[in-house]
């Protein structure tokens, strides 16, 4: 009697989860069934806004070609590059410029219990004398000679060293 008892427990059981689960599924399906507990609020209207008519883009006119007829000029042979040459030139050298310096002047601060002291004055130094820098010599530079042995072997795109 005992295994009878839970045996038919058992089936109740089983029917009551499928039972849910249709009903959870059908939800899932139309939240707005009747016996939903918890509906959504209703969606409202689909706005309809005026539109302006669609314009077709329309190709451009067809273009057709025509040849026109040129004169015959000659045109002129590729001539060959002419090679750099070793040319001298004169190097610029540094030239001095007078630039004006900065006089320090010793001013007196207020103090912090109101006395009076005097305004600053302007010193009656006279400016210093400008130096003369030198002339810059037109120095010529001779070209460069040419290399005595020949550079080192450069190994191909791709290679590595030691290999």
């Amino acid at each position: 009697m005992k295994e009878l008892h839970w045996n038919i427990l058992t089936i109740l059981v089983l029917t009551a989860t499928l039972l849910v689960v249709i009903l959870v599924s059908q939800l899932m399906v139309n939240p707005y069934q009747a016996w939903n507990p918890l509906p959504p609020p209703p969606l409202p209207e689909v706005m309809r806004i005026p539109t302006a008519t669609v314009t077709p883009k329309q190709l451009p006119p067809t273009w057709t070609f025509t040849p026109a007829e040129f004169a015959s000029t000659s045109t002129l042979l590729p001539s060959s590059t002419p090679l750099a040459t070793s040319t001298g030139f004169i190097l610029p050298t540094a030239t001095q410029t007078d630039t004006p310096t900065v006089t320090a002047t010793i001013t007196e601060l207020a103090s912090p219990t109101g006395t009076r002291t005097r305004a600053p004055t302007a010193t009656d130094e006279p400016p210093p004398e400008p130096t003369n820098p030198p002339k810059p010599t037109d120095t010529p530079v001779p070209p460069t000679e040419e290399p005595t042995s020949p550079p080192p072997p450069t190994l191909p795109a791709g290679s590595i060293p030691g290999l």
